[in-house]
C-alpha cells in the first residue's frame, strides 16, 4: 500500500515536468525575440549559474575528482549547445516548428549511445531515423506560418536540431557522473561551467538589456532559469526513479503538443497542416526507434513486411524524385538522396560489423559506387526533370532485364 501514494506523486511529478516543458519553448522564443539571441544566452546562462552556485553547497560542494574534470568540461560544453542552439533557433522559427525538431532527441541520444559503444544501434533505431528524416524534410519543404521567410526556418531549424545533438552529449556522457556525485550537483556545475563560452556573447548593451527588461522578459527569464530548470531537474529524476521507462518515454510525446499549443495561446502562432502532418511523420519515426523493439513478430510476418515495406519505397522513388525535382534543383536534390544514404549506410556499418576484405573486393565497390550508384542517381534525378512518375516507374521495370543481359554479357 505504500508504493501506491508514492507512484501517484511520481506521475503528478512527470505530469508537471511534461507540462513545463512542452510551454519552455514559447518562454525561449519569447525571451530570445524581446532581448536579441545573444543578450538572451549570456542573461539566460547567468540566471541559472548564480542560483548553481548558491545552491550547490548544500548537494556536495563544487569539487569533483580530478579523473571526472574532462567528463565534466565536455557535458558542460554539451549543456552550453543546448543553450545557444535553442535561444538562437528559436529566434528564426515557431514554438511549434521547433518542438517538433526537440522531440527527435530520443533517437539522437540512442544514435550517439550506439556510435560511442555505450549501446547497440537495433533496426528499429535505423528505421526510425529514415522515417524521422523524411517528416523533417517534409516539415521544411512544406508551407511556412505566416510571416515567416522558409530560409529562416531551415537555418533555425537546423540549429535547433544541433541543440538536440547538444543535449545528447550531455545525457549520454552525464550518467556516470550522476551515478557518482548526483543529479543536482552534476546539472548546476554544468550550468555554472556553460555560463563561461556564454560571456563571449556579451556585447556592450548586453547590461542594459538586463535591466530594462519588462514585465513579459521577466516572467519568461524566472520561469526558464527556476521553474524550467532547476525544479523540473528534481521533478524529472523523482519521476524516472519510479516509473517504468517506457511510460516516462512515452509522456515525452505530449512535449510538441503542448509547444504548438502554447504557441498559439502566448504568441497568437498559427498552425500549419504541413507542420502537423511533418509532426506525425516525425514523432512516428521516434517512437518507432524507441520502441520498436519492444515489438515481437514471427518470422513470416517479420520477412513479409520487410518486403511489403521495401516495395512500397522503391514504388514511391519516382513520385518523391520528381516531387522534388520540381520544387528544388537537380543538385541539391542529389545532395539530399545521397548524403542520408551515406548516414544510414555507416550507421548499418558500425551495427553489423565489416570483415577484412581484399584489395580487390574494395575496388569493386568502389567502381560500382561511383559508376553504378552515382550515375543512377544522377540520371534519375535530372531525368526525372522530363518525364511523369508514372514513366518512371514503368521504365524502372526494366532493371531486371538489363541485370541479365549485361551479367550474360561480362561474365
Amino acid at each position: 500500500m505504500t508504493d501506491q501514494p508514492n507512484k501517484t506523486t511520481a506521475f503528478l511529478m512527470l505530469g508537471l515536468t511534461v507540462l513545463v516543458w512542452g510551454a519552455a519553448p514559447a518562454f525561449i522564443r519569447s525571451f530570445s525575440l524581446a532581448t536579441g539571441p545573444a543578450d538572451a544566452l549570456v542573461i539566460r546562462t547567468i540566471a541559472v549559474a548564480i542560483p548553481c552556485l548558491m545552491l550547490l553547497p548544500l548537494f556536495g560542494g563544487y569539487t569533483v575528482a580530478r579523473k571526472d574534470l574532462p567528463r565534466l568540461l565536455l557535458i558542460s560544453l554539451g549543456m552550453f549547445g543546448y543553450f545557444a542552439g535553442s535561444i538562437f533557433g528559436f529566434a528564426y522559427v515557431t514554438t511549434g516548428v521547433g518542438g517538433i525538431i526537440i522531440s527527435t532527441q530520443p533517437l539522437l541520444i540512442a544514435l550517439l549511445a550506439g556510435f560511442f559503444g555505450t549501446e547497440r544501434i537495433a533496426i528499429p533505431t535505423v528505421i526510425g531515423l529514415v522515417v524521422s528524416f523524411a517528416g523533417t524534410l517534409y516539415l521544411f519543404s512544406g508551407d511556412s506560418p505566416a510571416g515567416s521567410v522558409h530560409e529562416n526556418i531551415i537555418t533555425g531549424g537546423l540549429m535547433i536540431f544541433v541543440c538536440g545533438f547538444f543535449w545528447s552529449i550531455y545525457v549520454i556522457f552525464s550518467k556516470s557522473l550522476i551515478q557518482t556525485y548526483g543529479s543536482f550537483k552534476i546539472t548546476a556545475l554544468s550550468c555554472i561551467l556553460a555560463a563561461l563560452p556564454a560571456l563571449a556573447f556579451a556585447s556592450s548593451g548586453t547590461w542594459e538589456t538586463a535591466r530594462n527588461l519588462d514585465r513579459n522578459g521577466l516572467v519568461a527569464l524566472l520561469y526558464l532559469t527556476f521553474v524550467g530548470t532547476l525544479l523540473t531537474v528534481s521533478t524529472w529524476n523523482f519521476a524516472t526513479a519510479r516509473l517504468q521507462p517506457t511510460t516516462v518515454g512515452a509522456s515525452l510525446y505530449l512535449i510538441p503538443i503542448l509547444s504548438m499549443l502554447s504557441g498559439y495561446l502566448f504568441l497568437g502562432e498559427v498552425v500549419t497542416t504541413a507542420t502537423l502532418i511533418a509532426g506525425a511523420i516525425i514523432l512516428f519515426g521516434v517512437a518507432l526507434a524507441q520502441f520498436g523493439s519492444l515489438l515481437k513478430p514471427r518470422a513470416s510476418l517479420a520477412g513479409l513486411a520487410a518486403v511489403f515495406f521495401a516495395v512500397t519505397m522503391w514504388g514511391m522513388v519516382p513520385v518523391v524524385t520528381r516531387y522534388l525535382v520540381l520544387n528544388v534543383p537537380p543538385e541539391t536534390v542529389m545532395v539530399l538522396r545521397v548524403f542520408p544514404a551515406g548516414i544510414v549506410g555507416l550507421l548499418l556499418a558500425i551495427y553489423l560489423g565489416v570483415k577484412p576484405m581484399p584489395w580487390s573486393a574494395w575496388s569493386r565497390i568502389v567502381v560500382a559506387a561511383l559508376v553504378g550508384n552515382v550515375g543512377y542517381q544522377v540520371l534519375a534525378v535530372f531525368g526525372a526533370q522530363y518525364i511523369p512518375a508514372s514513366w518512371m516507374g514503368m521504365l524502372f521495370g526494366l532493371e531486371p532485364v538489363f541485370i541479365a543481359l549485361f551479367a550474360v554479357i561480362l561474365a
